[in-house]
């Protein structure tokens, strides 16, 4: 993927260059270069381009050479030497004056106004002051944030060296270093000036329109810190300024230097393009059923649904209205997590119907699960006078399970890559997202249809448990009204307190779907009086699962919410809910490898909160 990358990062600063250098895009008469604006922002940039940092980054880890910066003054003295002598010189000044004890030395000073070391104090000088203005141009949550801190961070850690803070206050902007200055910085063997001259010279480059100078700070600032998928989307909004461009005839004019939150990267005539945000204009729409559905699953796996914006919006200015929306997508660079959020949106085709009246937990790890349920407190007895209190106890019950691993690995070889030119590679995780709802949905509804043991022994749906009907009944108004008292008459641990459980769903198999429907809409009305549906059954929500239709065509059930009373609990391990998708490069076979683990369980706890009719 790294030729894919370099080839988005050529793209996106060759249409930079052309913008910024010293020239056109479209001709003489139609420069793209504002001077009085991109000019000073291209400066800001400079200063956390690689050649500053690069010469920030050696004055830290080499301090000594900055205690060293010495210069050499010659001075004159009577029989004084200050530093090294230049016999020579004397001798010369000494028959010119007459004076038979002058002595001509070189004294060594530490200076920064003029010579080589003027370069290094106005570099380090421009550098922070530019980067607090870049600094102050970013919006918040700024993609470009972490680099411009950072590289502030390390040129105040320069400005506090002891050879550098006291000059560093006497240098201004306007006095730059002379051509002798920048003369000696370059032929100076010293790496301390070659990394100053570099970082000076990259600044003046830019600032003639250099295209290697521009290329450097660009690919470096503008280019380089965003991640592969942002670059990529900043690529094609190049492009298609470009395109707009050609196209009307007009000049582009770039805003990315310096894009605020809410204003356009990039204008073109009465066109602007608005990357990651709809300039206002945007309005995204209504939330459709199945996308609902969605926030729910992913909501279940600890995720949040992906922000709907679309990547680049392209508004009309004149019309005030948007033109046209772009959905860029980057596959090489995606997350596991950002393929998940589209396998899941295969779920909505096959929703986990059990979601509503299971309960969800996370299981610490493979261990087996004990769900301990308390009984209720003893009913109070009537003490009389002088009498005792009478002991209670308190009953329990336990039901226990643990989370298991599924999982399976798939390979794609190269050639299978090449010919379906990636479709595969991107439909597998989507697949994988379909295939753990259903094995999530088996899992769960195999509780209900195997209708396994209880802690106590006997079967979830028992006529011990009162929570099976001892003759089948049709689904009507009537029998889950035998259903619901039932289901209130249930009793404690203790077989005496009652708990008026009320169901919340009515779950039916695929077959009985309309019939249940029919039962609890809100807009029937019946033509006789006997036939009216109570608003308290039309409340029951109904829930359709066809794997019911295998067990049973005629069967239905009812459920309690899981926030009155324990009914089914399903867990993930703690810290692996969901999903886990991995890809690796395949090395027995040349291709591709995924794998996909789901960490899951589920146990009925109380049957007291499910209740079943077999149906007629």
């Amino acid at each position: 993927m790294e030729g894919i990358d370099r080839a988005i990062s050529d793209f996106a600063a060759g249409i930079f260059l052309r913008h910024f250098r010293s020239g056109t895009l479209l001709g003489a008469d139609r420069p793209s270069l504002d001077l009085a604006r991109d000019l000073e922002l291209l400066r800001a940039h400079w200063a956390i381009s690689a050649p500053v940092r690069e010469f920030v980054q050696y004055l830290l880890a080499h301090r000594h050479e900055a205690q060293a910066l010495l210069q050499f003054q010659r001075r004159t003295d009577d029989a004084v030497a200050r530093g090294r002598i230049d016999a020579r010189a004397s001798v010369i000044a000494r028959r010119v004056s007459g004076h038979p004890s002058l002595i001509v030395s070189e004294e060594p000073v530490r200076s920064f106004n003029t010579g080589p070391n003027q370069v290094v104090a106005w570099v380090v000088h421009m550098a922070a002051t530019h980067a607090e203005r870049l600094f102050a141009m970013q919006p918040k949550n700024s993609a470009y944030a972490a680099l411009i801190e950072a590289a502030m961070t390390e040129i105040a850690a320069v400005k506090r060296l002891d050879a550098l803070r006291e000059p560093l206050k006497h240098v201004t902007a306007g006095r730059r270093p002379g051509p002798n200055a920048v003369r000696d910085a370059a032929r100076s063997r010293r790496l301390i000036y070659r990394y100053a001259i570099a970082a000076y010279t990259t600044l003046t480059g830019v600032e003639a329109g250099d295209e290697a100078a521009l290329s450097r700070v660009l690919r470096s600032t503008l280019i380089g810190p965003l991640e592969e998928w942002r670059r990529f989307e900043l690529a094609v909004a190049a492009g298609l300024g470009e395109a707009l461009s050609a196209e009307l005839g007009l000049p582009l004019r770039l805003s990315v230097l310096d894009a605020r939150p809410g204003q356009p990267v990039l204008r073109c005539g009465r066109y602007s393009v608005f990357w990651q945000s709809g300039g206002g204009l945007y309005v995204p729409p209504a939330l459709e059923p199945s996308e609902l559905r969605l926030e729910a699953v992913l909501a279940a796996y600890g995720m949040a649904a992906a922000a709907d914006r679309p990547d680049l919006v392209i508004v009309d200015d004149e019309a005030g209205s948007v033109a046209a929306i772009v959905e860029v997508k980057y596959l090489a660079g995606d997350t596991a997590n950002a393929r998940f959020r589209e396998a899941a949106g295969q779920i909505v085709r096959y929703p986990r119907t059990f979601m509503l009246f299971c309960r969800q937990v996370l299981a610490t790890d493979f261990k087996a699960m004990h769900r301990v349920q308390l009984g209720e407190a003893p009913q109070l007895l009537e003490v009389g006078e002088s009498g005792e209190f009478k002991r209670g106890t308190l009953g329990e019950s336990k039901e226990s399970y643990k989370v298991k691993t599924y999982g399976r690995v798939v390979a794609i070889t190269r050639q299978t890559l090449i010919n379906d030119d990636l479709d595969a590679f991107t439909r597998i995780p989507a697949m994988y997202g379909n295939s753990i709802a259903q094995l999530e949905s088996d899992v769960v509804w195999g509780i209900i249809t195997a209708n396994p043991a209880m802690a106590d022994g006997n079967a979830l749906f028992h006529t011990t448990h009162k929570n099976l009907a001892g003759t089948g009944a049709a689904l009507d108004v009537g029998s889950v009204g035998a259903a619901r008292a039932a289901m209130a008459k249930q009793t404690g641990l203790d077989k005496k307190t009652v708990l008026n459980v009320r169901p919340a769903f009515l779950i039916v198999p695929a077959s009985l779907e309309l019939k249940a429907e029919q039962l609890v809409a809100q807009n029937l009305v019946p033509a006789a009086t006997s036939s009216v549906v109570p608003q308290s059954i039309r409340t029951l929500a109904p829930i359709s699962e066809p794997r019911l239709d295998a067990a049973s065509e005629t069967a239905w059930y009812l459920a309690a919410s899981p926030n009155q009373i324990d009914t089914i609990e399903y867990a993930y391990l703690e810290g692996q809910q969901g999903a886990y998708i991995e890809t690796r490069n395949g090395f027995d076979v040349d291709g591709v490898e995924i794998k996909c683990r789901l960490d899951f369980g589920a146990k009925a706890i109380d049957w007291r909160g499910l209740y079943k009719n077999p149906g007629a």
